[in-house]
């Protein structure tokens, strides 16, 4: 896809602004706190993070920006609304746009890429998809494999050896993608990709809704059912519960095993594989977390996008 002619950079944000960071409550289930310098680098809600080469940077909320390792600029404004959209890298370390736009009971795809300055169709990239009626799901980037999907067709699995046509999962679930394992998950059901073919998770909890997942490998995944307010946690062949760490928990985020964030309503929580320490200073309201580096998390929500680091002690 493409970049906007003008494009505007961001103001950094100064040191009142990272003070502004609202500090997570100290809770019964975690009254432990761990020292975590946030700062604002966008002051605009975000909803979708993409990670590329390069150090770049995506984040899409109503508007979509890209940092190339100077900082974030705005792109030129997205063709549709982008609550269902979220944003990734493509193979050439450009954004892509891929979801669904809600019209009057029906769902219409979007799939743009960032090329020359400006967002372009990229429907020469999914083949006989692009002209297949429904909505698009799934999951794009450098890394093997990308998945896209058509409601009711078929996902193309794309993969640097070649491509394969696998049948698409009835609903529109989201997808993501952890050290090579795709994950879906929508509402109560939890899919693996496994041998090009989607499986159900055997043997999981009885979930109400399914806000986030990720899975650091097939045996160690982590699930939130935001409607619940729990974690549950797959080690080796067993499933565990937990209350979760922080109220209106919404994303996890588990690099690792002893690497392990929950974001949501009132702030953050990290569990070192023992325990969970509250992140202190850490934004409220956050809906997606992920991280490029060790001490380092990003954390995006209504107050824009941060990036938090270990203090030392």
């Amino acid at each position: 896809m493409s970049q906007p002619p003008p494009v505007t950079s961001l103001p950094q944000a100064s040191a009142a602004n990272d003070a502004a960071a609202p500090a997570a409550t100290p809770d019964a289930r975690a009254p432990k706190t761990e020292p975590f310098s946030f700062r604002r680098l966008l002051e605009a809600p975000v909803h979708s993070l993409a990670f590329g080469e390069k150090s770049y940077v995506a984040a899409l909320g109503t508007d979509a920006w890209l940092d190339r390792g100077k900082g974030f600029k705005k792109l030129t404004q997205p063709p549709k609304p982008m609550a269902d959209v979220g944003i990734y890298f493509g193979r050439d370390n450009q954004p892509r746009l891929m979801g669904f736009v809600r019209t009057a009971g029906a769902e219409t795809s979007v799939y743009y890429r960032w090329r020359k300055d400006e967002w372009q169709s990229g429907a020469d990239e999914i083949a006989r998809l692009a002209g297949v009626s429904g909505p698009f799901y799934g999951v794009l980037g450098f890394a093997d494999p990308e998945v896209v999907c058509k409601r009711g067709d078929q996902c193309i699995i794309k993969r640097r050896t070649g491509w394969k046509n696998v049948p698409a999962l009835p609903n529109l679930p989201r997808v993501v993608l952890c050290d090579g394992q795709a994950w879906a998950f929508e509402s109560r059901e939890l899919w693996s990709l496994e041998n090009d073919r989607w499986q159900k998770l055997a043997g999981a909890p009885a979930f109400a809704r399914i806000g986030s997942v990720w899975g650091a490998s097939a045996s160690d995944v982590w699930v939130v059912d935001v409607e619940r307010g729990v974690v549950a946690h797959f080690a080796s062949s067993t499933w565990t519960e937990q209350p979760s760490p922080i109220d209106g928990a919404h994303a996890v985020w588990a690099p690792s095993p002893n690497e392990v964030w929950i974001v949501g309503e009132s702030g953050a929580a990290r569990s070192d594989g023992q325990q969970w320490l509250l992140a202190t200073d850490a934004p409220r309201g956050a809906v997606i977390v992920s991280g490029s580096g060790d001490n380092e998390v990003w954390v995006g929500g209504s107050s824009g996008l941060w990036r938090g680091n270990r203090r030392a002690p």
